[in-house]
């Protein structure tokens, strides 16, 4: 790997006066050494960031502060500072990896269960096209998004996020991984998980509606106008999208919402796995647009595997794509497969 690399132990990070460069990264800008390490990200819903939070904290540099700012903050600039999961920071996704991933090769970490941890967060954030790798997969999965139904998803304190990803670490390096989790809720930890004690969260009051497929073509075929949204990056967007999607990716929403989203009758907002998709959905529906909702299976993902037709340099054209998506909505062959 062509990259330049980091060894926190002997190389005092902050101490740096010329910028590292890793291939494929953003650059970092060095600040004084603080009293503690300290890294930076953006509140987001995924588990790519708080698997990525944890690892720095508990793993990769063992006491070091984490600081989450808010999603739109003007004082955040990540290229000033050590920063990590959002546009334009040191440790960011790439289209083929996710942050935890890059955070893994950059600090050149070597433990075994790190590094299938790696693998089974790929699977959940970013692998678009294959079945996933790993039996694990699935399971922490549906802990990760069990805890936020539990709790709320923006309640849910650091210190939670680290003890599940402990419990997961613990569990993935287990000799018997069925007699340890006989549920997902046994990786949820115990302790209490919320900002507020005083606030329990009633899921009937999710912030977000999801959707079905099923659902979905019935309104297109009662005339409705949907329009989706893809939070993607452009490159991930660029190879396949749910065909006349529109690419908006969380961070470059401005004040001013197009157009076509206004004058929608439904919005469903997407990413790989819907993470991205319904932090999307909530600001939308927090300004006004409340006929905003994701889908249900989650993302591009559960689209894929209901062999529903999608356009990009790595499927159809975006004629083809919407020719067959008609096509599908109008067909009760096709619907009964989804």
């Amino acid at each position: 790997m062509e990259c330049s690399v980091f060894k926190l132990r002997f190389l005092p990070f902050f101490l740096l006066t010329t910028a590292i460069s890793l291939s494929s990264r953003a650059e970092i800008s060095p600040s004084p050494r603080e009293s503690e390490p300290t890294y930076h990200t953006t509140h987001g819903l995924g588990p790519d960031k708080w698997a990525s939070a944890w690892l720095l904290s508990q793993h990769l540099d063992p006491g070091s502060r984490i600081i989450i700012h808010p999603l739109h903050s003007d004082t955040f600039e990540p290229k000033k500072s050590a920063s990590f999961d959002s546009e334009g920071a040191t440790f960011h996704r790439t289209q083929h990896q996710s942050t935890f991933e890059v955070l893994i090769e950059s600090f050149e970490a070597s433990d075994p269960k790190l590094v299938k941890l790696a693998s089974v967060i790929n699977d959940i954030e970013v692998n678009l096209w294959r079945p996933n790798r790993n039996p694990e997969s699935i399971i922490v999965e549906t802990a990760f998004r069990k805890l936020q139904r539990n709790y709320g998803e923006e309640n849910i304190t650091l210190d939670c996020y680290n003890q599940l990803f402990s419990n997961i670490y613990e569990w993935i390096g287990s000799d018997s991984q069925e007699q340890v989790v006989a549920s997902q809720t046994d990786l949820i930890p115990d302790q209490q998980c919320t900002k507020n004690t005083k606030v329990a969260f009633n899921s009937s009051t999710r912030l977000v509606p999801e959707i079905t497929a099923l659902e979905l073509f019935d309104h297109i075929r009662n005339g409705k106008n949907v329009v989706f949204v893809d939070t993607r990056e452009s490159n991930e967007f660029a190879e396949a999208h749910i065909p006349g999607a529109v690419n908006i990716p969380i961070r470059s929403l401005g004040k001013q919402l197009p157009k076509s989203l206004e004058s929608a009758d439904i919005i469903i907002s997407y990413c790989v796995k819907d993470f991205r998709g319904f932090e999307m959905a909530k600001i939308l529906r927090r300004r006004g647009l409340q006929q905003t909702a994701i889908l249900n299976p989650y993302g591009i993902r559960g689209w894929i595997e209901a062999e529903l037709p999608v356009a990009g340099t790595k499927a159809l054209t975006e004629q083809q794509a919407k020719a067959n998506l008609e096509q599908c909505i109008n067909d009760k062959e096709c619907i009964k497969n989804i």
